[in-house]
């Protein structure tokens, strides 16, 4: 009966230390999990507790997964700081300026710079 038991406790050890395997075949090491790829990134492996993943994209602890979209690539953002409209992120002192037909638009500061049709311009 002992040697059931101590054959069972080595499978649940064995079955834990395995490499995690997505289902397209990707593996990570021990200890890590596999992010698929989706829409927002390639995916990878990564450490839960240490890192998240959303919809292909792995960001560390604390930060937020900001959406590819029209105005930008999105990413990995720290929402304290940053804020993230359409892909876009910029800085929580900085205003968004959409792309338009006079520009790819980007951050400012509306102290010192406006938006025109996405055209930055100095003041």
């Amino acid at each position: 009966m002992h040697f059931i038991k101590l054959m069972a406790a080595i499978a649940a050890v064995a079955f834990l230390a395995a490499p995690a395997l997505s289902q397209s075949g990707q593996t990570c090491p021990s200890g890590m999990s596999v992010c698929s790829s989706g829409a927002w990134g390639k995916g990878g492996c990564y450490t839960p507790g240490y890192a998240n993943c959303t919809n292909g994209m792995v960001c560390s602890t604390g930060m937020s997964a900001c959406a590819p979209g029209g105005w930008g690539a999105g990413g990995c953002y720290d929402i304290a700081h940053v804020r993230c409209t359409n892909g876009m992120m910029c800085t929580t002192d900085m205003s968004f300026c959409a792309p338009g037909s006079k520009g790819k638009g980007g951050c400012y500061q509306p102290m010192y710079a406006s938006c025109d049709n996405g055209a930055l311009i100095s003041h």
